[in-house]
Order: C-alpha cells, then structure tokens, then sequence
C-alpha cells in the first residue's frame, strides 16, 4: 500500500502529463519458496500522452526491508536498494482521459538475486466509472 503520496498533472483539461512518486509500508513473502519481510517501497509513475489515443506509461519502484532476511541487497544492479521493479507501456484509451483504457508492455524486476523481464497487459478504469455524462 502506498498511501503517501504527490502528484503532478500538466496540461489541464487535455490531461498530457502526469508525474507521481508516493511511498508507503507493507510486506512480502511466499511459504517456502520467499522469506517474509516488512517492505518500506517508494515509486515514482508517469503518463504521457502521445496522441489523443495514445499514452505512454512507465513505473519504477524501489523497495528496501524492514527487517533482515537473506533477500536483503536481492537487485543487484540498484545498491541502494533490497527490490526494484519498473515498467514500460503503450495505453490505447477510451476517452480524452488518460487513465482509461487498455495497455501492453513489458515488465522488469530484481528479487532475491535474480532478474526477470516479462510482458505486462491491464487496463485503466480512470474517471469514467465515475462520470455519469459518459454513462
């Protein structure tokens, strides 16, 4: 959970940039296969928007433990770090806002000393549930 957090929106009403970071607590772990830990995480997310259809969207978070385990220093590219995760993705939206719609991209994550890359797909729900005009 990430309940702290600040954000800035640029080009309003058109919506052509958004720059978060927020910060939060939480924890993390898998019965036999992942130590538990306390998790102390701080991302920073973008939206771009690129075309009226089209956003870019990207994420990084960094996440340090809370308590000593063995993942302690698991992303080995980020020192000042225990985890770190990012993405990077095209969203095709719906309307003018830039939090709706569909994306596609691809996933990057270090954890207890391994790498992995992968693909990501999800959609936005955005302000649209929420605007009883477009309903």
């Amino acid at each position: 959970m990430l309940p702290v957090g600040l954000g800035l929106q640029l080009g309003d009403p058109q919506h052509t940039a958004f720059i978060g970071v927020a910060a939060g607590i939480g924890a993390s772990g898998a019965p036999n296969a992942l130590s538990s830990a306390g998790t102390f995480p701080i991302q920073v997310a973008s939206v771009f928007r690129l075309s009226e259809k089209l956003n870019l969207m990207s994420r990084v978070r960094a996440v340090w433990l809370i308590n000593d385990t063995p993942r302690d220093d698991g992303a080995r590219s980020a020192s000042f770090c225990d985890e770190l995760d990012g993405m990077l993705a095209i969203q095709r939206s719906r309307h003018m806002n830039y939090l709706d719609g569909y994306y596609v991209g691809l996933a990057y994550r270090e954890l207890n000393g391994a790498r992995f890359v992968g693909a990501v797909i999800g959609i936005g729900v955005g302000e649209e549930i929420f605007d009883e005009d477009r309903r």
